[in-house]
């Protein structure tokens, strides 16, 4: 008997029991959804925490001063920046760096404390290696940044707070801590930025601007220098650790005040971490899935015993082990890619009601083509490991057994 006769067999035999069909397809449903909608929820959570990294995700490497390393008084300046740039010519322009003040508001967040604005000094090359976008306005232009003009950049909040009846708010003054700035451009707030409910008011001020306007909190802590996406990051943090041991005068690494960091291996922590979570979520998913498997394997068992005479039949007309083995295999993976298949179509609409309505409690799904692969392939085996027991069983039966049935 060939393969084709086998499913058509097995066809028949499933809508011949509709009610024990029925149960180990459900069984199997069950299985399969938990799976998928919880790997679904794993990969939800996966492209949310990427999407909020993702300035970090990107190729860069970290420069700070370390309090507790170092023998010698290091301090990072507009001229260590620019050593750098020309030792390495292919950062030139990816190198960024802020420094930061805040005062408080008149007004008062969700939690009762007083609002306030940060205001950051940064250069030029902030605004293009973070690819931020305006909703109003333009960036700093080369000659503000060099004549330290008193001009500003505000965020959404910010302008919705200091301007609230204005359309355009370019050219308005505001006053950060007695000094008056003029708005040159409104940066518009990022996906993640709008997810959040506390207000976040921020002014990005030209470098050169800051340092003159607050010189005590104009000091350089930290460079972020951004790499080709092909570089390695492992290289680069040595090459710019040594350049920078030269640069100060610094023989020994002991000696060497500074941490020279890369952002990639924390991503690559994340990500592990991640994938130990989506492994837990499978593991909780497959033990729906488990108890669906036995609940076939019972009812496969069951139709054993019902079907001796039929066994021994195709017995006695010269079927093999084999053909018998491969019959209750064949039906037992039909029932299970019957179960996969109506589990798939539900776990889609599964998604649809968890992305609609899981928005409050910050619960996302996403459903791949990957995952639905492996929802078919993890089906397809536990059609055939919980199938076997019983093909096995009824291709070992006992001829005295099919003589004695009634």
């Amino acid at each position: 008997m060939n393969v084709g006769q086998y499913f058509k067999e097995a066809r028949s035999t499933i809508r011949g029991n509709p009610l024990r069909s029925f149960l180990s397809i459900l069984g199997i449903v069950i299985g399969i959804v938990s799976v998928v909608v919880m790997l679904g929820i794993g990969k939800g959570a996966e492209k949310k925490l990427m999407d909020s990294l993702a300035s970090l995700a990107k190729n860069q490497i970290q420069l700070y001063k370390n309090p507790w390393q170092g023998k010698k008084d290091i301090k990072i300046t507009l001229d260590t920046i620019d050593y750098l740039q020309n030792i390495f010519p292919i950062i030139d322009q990816k190198i960024t760096y802020q420094t930061a003040d805040s005062m408080q508001l008149s007004s008062k967040n969700q939690y009762g404390s007083p609002d306030s604005l940060s205001y950051y000094g940064v250069p030029i090359s902030r605004f293009n290696n973070n690819e931020r976008t305006l909703l109003y306005g333009s960036f700093f232009t080369q000659k503000q940044y060099d004549n330290a003009e008193s001009v500003a950049l505000i965020n959404e909040d910010a302008y919705e707070y200091y301007f609230p009846k204005k359309n355009n708010p370019i050219g308005e003054k505001l006053t950060v801590n007695g000094k008056t700035f003029a708005i040159v451009g409104v940066i518009k707030r990022t996906a993640n930025e709008g997810e959040y409910k506390r207000k976040n008011y921020e002014a990005r001020i030209p470098y050169q601007t800051f340092a003159a306007k607050f010189p005590q909190q104009s000091n350089i802590g930290n460079l972020s220098i951004y790499l080709p996406v092909n570089e390695n990051n492992v290289t680069w943090q040595k090459r710019i650790s040594y350049a920078l041991m030269k640069y100060y005068g610094i023989t020994h690494v002991s000696a060497f005040g500074m941490q020279v960091d890369s952002f990639s291996k924390y991503i690559d922590q994340i990500k592990d971490q991640q994938k130990m979570m989506n492994y837990l979520l499978l593991a909780i998913g497959s033990i729906s899935l488990l108890v669906g498997g036995i609940g076939v394997m019972n009812i496969m068992l069951v139709s054993v015993t019902e079907r001796t005479k039929e066994i021994w039949i195709r017995k006695a007309i010269g079927a093999l082990k084999a053909d018998i083995i491969l019959q209750f295999l064949i039906e037992s993976l039909l029932v299970t890619l019957l179960g996969g298949c109506i589990a798939i179509i539900l776990s889609y609409g599964i998604e649809i009601l968890i992305n609609k309505y899981g928005e409050a409690i910050q619960l996302h799904s996403m459903i791949t083509p990957d995952l639905v692969g492996i929802a078919l392939v993890i089906t397809s085996i536990t059609g055939i490991v919980f199938g076997i027991l019983p093909a096995r069983r009824a291709a070992k039966m006992n001829p005295i057994d099919a003589l004695r049935y009634e």
